[in-house]
């Protein structure tokens, strides 16, 4: 389980970007680097804080990084997901 920030931070890594360019609302489907390894990644990275598996159903039905934080809290890896 890790902090939102924490989250922010490893996700910004995924997809190349600082996590300062990163808000609730950034639409992943603009993000150049959303794309199929980088949802991968996603998923690893939602097993590693959650220990629960993601479907590429609820990967590809993210659209912005809010939804991404609210699937990560639901699935218990984030512990405040304000």
């Amino acid at each position: 389980m890790i902090t939102v920030v924490a989250f922010k931070t490893k996700f910004s890594e995924i997809v190349s970007m600082s996590p300062e360019e990163i808000h609730d609302d950034t639409q992943l489907d603009s993000l150049i680097e959303w794309d199929s390894l980088a949802m991968v990644g996603m998923a690893a990275l939602l097993f590693e804080i959650s220990q629960t598996t993601s479907t590429a159903d609820e990967i590809t039905e993210l659209k912005t990084f809010k939804d991404l934080v609210s699937l990560a809290y639901a699935k218990g890896g984030i512990e405040n997901a304000e």
